[in-house]
């Protein structure tokens, strides 16, 4: 996914900088250029600090931010140390910033990094250097602001036909399959409760059977509508295949759980649309126990569906709970 791809760019580059770095600082030392020994070596742990923060915290955002930070300032201060002789390092560095921020981000830091450069430009150039690099910094940053824009529209479009239901526009199986994991860690790392409902649209067959399938799929739509309507802004819904669907309630009890469940079916069978096609719903819930998998709790919660099923449908019914010894 997008944001794994992500991670694994930042780590590359965190690590490209430690092992591209630590050669300069032992000439540097060897030289006995004590200023350039602190700016690299500030470049170099960095880095590694932000390397380490991204494996334990998995925060990208922030983690870019601060990345591209270290490197343009880096920049800056060895070119105005050493003066604009190393200007190039300037070039590949612009570059790393449209990997790391949006397109946008990445021209307007660049811009300012330009700007703090410039003194040195201008009062150690003639005016032909000057404008030599003055034309070819706004060439890559032309080109690649283009080249990363359109990339970004590419990979949206891919990512939105991979992750979402063509139909009804919820996340899809796979969609659901790679949150799980994140919602797990969070509700761990919080100690906070973690519910998960999952549903499906009682004799769905029939009503294709009947009214056809045109008429099913707009009861699909219809009834993710309505659920996603009663939902909290974190909630997340999704269709995991046919008439089936899921919603994980983060900081939800599996009573709570049950509650919202139950104002669902009520709310599916109150509805007008639904009334005159007779369409019912029936829900299974179960709670993330301490020490639980993806699989177990998925499990529970299909068992409480099948449960609704046997007690004739349009229901809601919880996952058994085992009395403590």
């Amino acid at each position: 996914m997008q944001s794994f791809n992500k991670k694994n760019i930042i780590l590359g580059l965190c690590a490209a900088c430690v092992i591209g770095v630590l050669p300069f600082i032992v000439l540097r030392l060897m030289d006995r250029l004590w200023l350039m020994v602190a700016v690299d070596s500030t470049a170099l742990v960095g880095a590694a600090l932000i390397g380490l923060y991204v494996i334990k915290s998995n925060k990208l955002r922030l983690a870019s931010v601060i990345l591209t930070a270290l490197f343009l300032v880096t920049v800056v201060l060895v070119v105005n140390i050493k003066g604009p002789s190393l200007i190039y390092w300037l070039y590949p560095t612009m570059i790393t910033g449209y990997f790391l921020l949006k397109p946008g981000e990445a021209l307007i830091v660049n811009i300012l990094a330009l700007f703090a450069i410039f003194p040195i430009i201008n009062t150690q150039l003639v005016l032909i250097e000057q404008l030599s690099i003055l034309f070819t910094i706004t060439l890559v940053n032309v080109f690649s602001y283009i080249v990363f824009r359109s990339m970004a529209g590419h990979q949206d479009v891919l990512t939105q036909q991979a992750t979402q239901d063509g139909l009804t526009g919820a996340g899809n199986r796979r969609l659901f399959d790679y949150h799980m994991e994140p919602f797990f860690a969070s509700a761990t790392e919080q100690h906070t409760p973690l519910s998960l409902i999952v549903l499906d649209i009682d004799n769905f067959k029939a009503i294709n059977d009947t009214f056809g399938h045109v008429k099913g799929d707009e009861v699909l739509c219809a009834v993710l509508k309505l659920l996603s309507s009663r939902l909290r802004k974190f909630d997340t819904i999704y269709r995991l295949g046919g008439d089936e669907f899921a919603i994980v309630l983060s900081e939800a009890s599996c009573d709570a759980a049950v509650s919202k469940a139950e104002e669902l079916c009520h709310l599916v069978n109150r509805d007008p649309f639904c009334s005159d096609i007779k369409v019912t719903v029936s829900f299974g819930v179960a709670e993330r126990h301490a020490g639980d998998e993806i699989q177990e709790l998925v499990a529970r919660a299909d068992s409480a569906l099948y449960r609704a099923k046997e007690k004739g449908r349009n229901r809601v019914c919880g996952e058994w709970v085992v009395p403590a010894k």
